[in-house]
């Protein structure tokens, strides 16, 4: 399973390659402020989702969680994913 790092540097991914079938492990994502070259703190009051697809389709929803800075997936929540290269991308609800 591999996600690819986005073309342009608003967010760092810590750990952006897992084994098939690895529960002990998590994708940690910081969103980068552009404009003022911080990271931005998600707020913890808010929801946040990963939608994730491969080169053919929406594959599906996977819950997020704040952690201090980082959004966190567990990679024990992708176990239903085949292995292949995926894209994630992190929705916010409020």
């Amino acid at each position: 399973m591999h996600f690819f790092d986005h073309p342009h540097s608003e967010y760092r991914i810590v750990g952006h390659a897992f084994k098939y079938g690895d529960t002990t492990r998590e994708i940690r994502l910081r969103f980068l402020n552009p404009h003022q070259r911080i990271y931005s703190v998600p707020d913890d009051a808010h929801t946040f989702k990963a939608k994730v697809a491969n080169d053919e389709a929406y594959v599906g929803e996977f819950p997020a969680n704040i952690d201090g800075g980082d959004i966190v997936v567990k990679s024990a929540d992708l176990t239903s994913l085949a292995p292949d290269e995926y894209r994630m991308e992190i929705l916010e609800e409020y």
